[in-house]
């Protein structure tokens, strides 16, 4: 009885340092997908700057660099709207809905206007990411640490009432 008791309150432990542990997973996440679209927005200005291909291209090019063009490449529509691809990968990927704005304004403009006016686009979104990125990693600084304490100590907590 006393094994199963013990059992038992090292499994509780043991989800509790578990859920810890996913919530901080969604905070590094998080500031990994901003890393990422930020990258993207640079290589993409890059791209504009210098080769000047069509949307459906340039995404297959940086499939393997970003995960936001990865995901848009084997959507269904990527074929026929590659930027509707887009738009519905970074709705998937991104949960925060203020990470959502950023990239969804930044995609509905892509290709839309000439080379220094997507340019100037470019440079718009990557201004409003900052803020964006800035507090994700505030977050993820902050906040990892008390996730993991939480977790562990939700699990403690069950335990002794269990025990």
């Amino acid at each position: 009885m006393g094994a199963v008791r013990g059992l038992g309150a090292l499994l509780m432990l043991l989800s509790g340092g578990l859920w810890g542990l996913f919530q901080a997973k969604k905070l590094w996440d998080r500031e990994r997908l901003l890393l990422d679209l930020s990258s993207l927005l640079r290589r993409c200005a890059a791209s504009i700057r210098y080769a000047g291909r069509p949307l459906g291209e340039w995404v297959r090019q940086e499939e393997k660099a970003s995960r936001f063009c990865w995901e848009a490449a084997r959507r269904p529509c990527f074929a026929a709207d590659p930027r509707a691809a887009l738009e519905q990968a970074g709705k998937s990927l991104l949960t925060r809905e203020e990470d959502r704005a950023v990239y969804l304004g930044f995609v509905r403009g892509l290709g839309e206007s000439g080379v220094q006016d997507q340019l100037e686009h470019i440079q718009l979104y990557e201004a409003l990411l900052g803020p964006c990125l800035g507090k994700a990693r505030e977050e993820r600084a902050g906040k990892t640490r008390l996730y993991l304490a939480l977790g562990l100590f939700c699990g403690i907590t069950l335990c002794l009432a269990l025990l």
